[in-house]
């Protein structure tokens, strides 16, 4: 089902969902800045933009307390409102479909499933690429989501959003009187966007090359090497990666003798993270770090999940402090895959 709502209007629609679910939004902030925050705490942005953040936070924290303990009393974080989710990209949609699955292929996570379960997702396609790193495309994706999402916006013009329904939740809420049919000429409008959407985008990269030259061994070491001269090991390519779950468990005590247990983000990047307790560390090398990060997304994880788990969101290059990351590293490594 596709519906319309002006632009004028997202804002009180998305205020409508308050009583229901914790509305996490794109908000105003200082100046030009833009931050991803509670609807409750701020006024909508008026345009997405690119965030810079990934929606997993929302159902993934970058800090989360899992439970605390006193005197052989326990006492569990309880779990917040559902999150309705707006203005992640589809790129993201996607990342969120893995995490998905694999919060819930070996076991069940009970602290991302808390945070999952009842959520609204609602993407706002990219009729136009909103970053110079986008490239969705090359990864399986495309700029208009097709699957993950409860409702997608897609920005007809200045004025008005066209709005698809991906699942059940999302067809009760386009019944709404904040959604209008659309005309013929605004569904012909749509279906033009849809059309031209995918050429737009200016990267591409052959990531089936990609990932047979890794599988073949043909990259030199020499490549990894300078990507580990290059790279500042600061982590916030893993931080704003879509897909990227590895997390450190630690303990701490609070006031009055009472012990907080929680999970942080970890990065494969980092120098600790396969140090053993022997202190023997099998990746001590920023070089092999930084190809086992890239070979997780380009190379296992096809074998395991039967796709690529980078979105070609590009946000790891957009963010890196030394300007080399994922785009950097495809640029280099399809020229090698020729």
């Amino acid at each position: 089902m596709t519906k319309g709502i002006r632009k004028a209007d997202l804002q009180e629609f998305l205020r409508s969902l308050a009583p229901r679910f914790r509305v996490v939004a794109p908000l105003k902030g200082m100046g030009a800045d833009m931050v991803m925050g509670d609807l409750d705490e701020g006024e909508l942005a008026e345009d997405p933009g690119r965030m810079h953040f990934s929606v997993k936070g929302v159902f993934f924290p970058r800090q989360e307390s899992m439970f605390r303990f006193r005197k052989g009393e326990f006492f569990e974080e309880e779990g917040e409102r559902p999150a309705a989710v707006f203005g992640l990209r589809p790129c993201e949609a996607r990342g969120l479909q893995h995490l998905d699955r694999f919060f819930r292929q070996d076991f069940c996570d009970y602290y991302y499933q808390r945070n999952r379960r009842g959520s609204l997702v609602m993407t706002v396609a990219c009729p136009v690429p909103p970053s110079r790193f986008c490239f969705c495309t090359s990864t399986g994706g495309a700029p208009v989501a097709e699957s993950g999402f409860d409702l997608q916006f897609l920005p007809l013009d200045e004025s008005t959003f066209a709005v698809e329904s991906g699942s059940e939740a999302g067809g009760e809420l386009l019944a709404s009187s904040f959604f209008h049919d659309l005309s013929p000429a605004e569904q012909a409008r749509l279906e033009k966007l849809k059309a031209e959407a995918p050429g737009k985008l200016a990267l591409r990269f052959p990531l089936e090359k990609i990932r047979r030259a890794l599988e073949s061994g043909s990259v030199p070491d020499e490549f990894w090497q300078r990507f580990g001269e290059i790279c500042l090991y600061c982590g916030a390519c893993t931080a704003v990666c879509p897909t990227c779950t590895c997390y450190d468990v630690s303990d701490r005590t609070c006031d009055a003798g009472e012990i907080e247990r929680g999970r942080s983000y970890d990065s494969c990047i980092f120098g600790g993270f396969t140090r053993e307790a022997s202190g023997h560390n099998p990746r001590k090398d920023e070089a092999t770090r930084n190809k086992r990060r890239l070979e997780h997304k380009l190379l296992f994880d096809p074998h395991k999940y039967g796709y690529f788990t980078c979105t070609g969101c590009g946000k790891c290059s957009e963010f890196c402090l030394s300007g080399y990351s994922m785009v950097e590293a495809l640029q280099g490594l399809a020229t090698m895959a020729e």
